[in-house]
């Protein structure tokens, strides 16, 4: 791992401990009799081991440089021996650098010469042999404890970046779903627009029979009234095309559904091994096709799920015809092991229900099913 200092909070760990070890290696020249009459040079070495410790958050190798050469100055300075704070300031120094170092190889070669410069000046000072191999010990400590959290860090900053890649591909994914989606809702509103088109090229052909007869009016009034509608469709049929332009598969000249076929389908799901039942609330009006198709398809895709993620679950549909509003809502009761799907029914439903300025909830329920509910602003066929 190449790191060069930390970043966020952690950058401030480093000055706050060169603070609190300065700090107590200057208490420590003035309250210790080791250094009486020696107190100024102890606190300002004490002063250079704490910039020593705030230097090694950015600059780690420099910073295990000047604690190598700290000791050996110390007794230049007639300093006797190394004060506690000092200890602890070359261990912490030696961690970081294991830590931050761009170079674990330098900063493994620049511990060393520490070390080498530690038993070379206590030796030289007739310390006990013991001296620079305990120094040796808690060094390594110190260097094995840097490595942990080198590695540690290199294992998040891995994380990080495996759970970025893993939340561009779910966009990605979402994105073609919807895509797709798009695609398939443009497909059968066209099949609803040519439907509605060859209705009206059948009624002006009649009317052009009739004539100056009473029946041409009301069959031009239908005409009419499907060219308004016709031409709604078309425009949010372009307004799908212009987001996407990617290929559908299907076929094409299968008669598209409306509510009236959600009895076959509550049908084919009892096959399935669902129980389904389906009831009508209100009165029902007409609806533009496009709507009709859309409030079916989510009946639709609701179902599908149940048989997916609950299978052996009994479902309850519900159409409610509300004043200006239709409401479609589908609750399933918790049922058998889930299986795996591919996420994207909700993605199909949203886009049905946004194209007419719907809204959809959907989340479990308390007892552990779960509610599907779709509102729809009425759209009347003008009569």
């Amino acid at each position: 791992m190449r790191r060069h200092g930390w970043r966020g909070a952690g950058r401030w760990v480093p000055p706050l401990l060169g603070l609190l070890l300065a700090a107590a290696g200057v208490y420590e020249a003035f309250a210790d009799a080791l250094w009486r009459d020696r107190e100024g040079p102890a606190a300002a070495v004490a002063l250079a081991y704490g910039l020593a410790v705030a230097l090694a958050g950015l600059r780690p190798l420099t910073a295990l440089l000047l604690v190598a050469g700290l000791y050996p100055s110390s007794k230049l300075l007639g300093l006797p021996d190394l004060g506690g704070a000092g200890l602890v300031a070359m261990l912490v120094v030696v961690g970081l650098a294991a830590a931050l170092a761009r170079s674990a190889t330098l900063a493994a070669g620049a511990t060393v010469a520490l070390v080498a410069a530690f038993g070379a000046t206590t030796v030289s000072e007739g310390a006990p042999a013991w001296d620079p191999v305990f120094f040796a010990l808690v060094a390594a400590a110190a260097w094995g404890g840097g490595t942990l959290v080198r590695r540690e860090g290199a294992r998040s900053a891995e994380l990080a970046e495996l759970a970025a890649q893993l939340a561009e591909e779910r966009e990605l994914r979402t994105r073609r779903a919807v895509a797709a989606e798009r695609t398939r809702i443009a497909r059968e509103l066209h099949d609803a627009v040519a439907h509605s088109v060859s209705v009206m090229v059948l009624q002006v052909g009649v009317a052009r029979r009739l004539y100056g007869r009473p029946e041409a009016e009301q069959l031009l009034g239908d005409v009419e009234r499907l060219g308004r509608e016709s031409v709604a469709e078309l425009h949010r049929t372009v307004g799908i095309l212009r987001d996407n332009d990617e290929p559908d598969e299907g076929d094409e000249h299968a008669p598209q559904p409306s509510l009236r076929s959600l009895d076959a389908l509550a049908e084919r799901v009892r096959g399935a091994g669902c129980a389904v039942t389906l009831r009508v609330d209100g009165d029902p009006v007409p609806l533009i096709p496009g709507l009709e198709l859309s409030a079916y398809r989510i009946v639709q895709e609701a179902l599908t799920n149940v048989l997916r993620h609950a299978p052996g679950a009994p479902a309850d549909v519900a159409v409610r015809y509300r004043g200006e509003t239709l409401i479609v809502e589908i609750i399933n009761a918790p049922g058998g092991p889930a299986r795996p799907g591919g996420g994207n029914g909700q993605v199909g439903m949203r886009e049905r229900v946004a194209l007419y300025g719907g809204v959809l909830h959907t989340g479990a329920e308390p007892d552990g099913g779960y509610r599907v509910t779709a509102a729809f602003p009425i759209r009347k066929r003008q009569s």
